[in-house]
């Protein structure tokens, strides 16, 4: 079962915690969109950029087995809002403090207050375009909204786990895990600052067992 899923990348959906989820071509997707998928894929070469966000209607809501071209997702999110609470605080007062002084003195302070907005609006989307997905077979790290950039590392050869975590950061769950292979001693992988780091750990050691 998976610790936490996001909503599927195809429909939007929120998956369910005792629903499964699939990833297909590197997209974590609901079940029924996965069938959905798999099923466009036999019948033409589309992939999931042009494949249709619903079932048809009368589809069976379940399959017997997995497309075969799926994995099995245990466990998908992106970093947690937390760590960038003090940072999106002192943006938003610069941003408030700017645009009482543009009241006050001119215009010209307004140039401020936006570069508050594109800075935080940046953070943002560059934490949300950050996923990390743990499957049977890999552990996929995925940055960049713009220019995209990709890290995989076979779960068979995950050597060593490690665990961070400052004191607020315990307090709420938060942290980040180190995933090391015999290859990549000296080069770990972060699933940085995650909602559930400890759960997110045992899903791994589950996954490299």
């Amino acid at each position: 079962m998976a610790v936490q899923v996001e909503p599927c990348e195809n429909c939007g959906r929120r998956i369910g915690r005792l629903e499964q989820a699939y990833l297909w071509q590197d997209h974590v997707v609901c079940e029924e969109c996965c069938r959905r998928l798999a099923s466009d894929a036999a019948s033409s070469a589309s992939g999931i950029a042009g494949a249709a966000i619903g079932a048809p209607e009368g589809a069976p809501r379940s399959a017997p087995d997995a497309p075969k071209d799926a994995e099995v997702v245990l466990w998908s999110a992106s970093p947690s809002v937390l760590p960038y609470v003090p940072r999106y605080v002192l943006v938003g007062l610069a941003f408030l403090g700017n645009l009482i002084v543009a009241a006050l003195v001119g215009w010209p302070f307004l140039l401020g207050a936006w570069v508050c907005l594109v800075l935080a609006a940046d953070w943002e989307l560059r934490r949300r375009a950050t996923r990390y997905t743990v499957t049977k077979r890999r552990v996929i790290r995925r940055t960049g909204y713009l220019r995209r950039v990709q890290q995989e590392v076979r779960t068979a050869d995950i050597r060593e786990l490690g665990l961070r975590q400052g004191p607020l950061e315990r307090l709420f769950g938060v942290g980040t895990v180190t995933v090391a292979t015999a290859a990549t001693a000296e080069r770990e992988m972060l699933i940085a600052k995650v909602p559930n780091a400890k759960k997110v750990m045992e899903v791994l050691r589950r996954a490299r067992s």
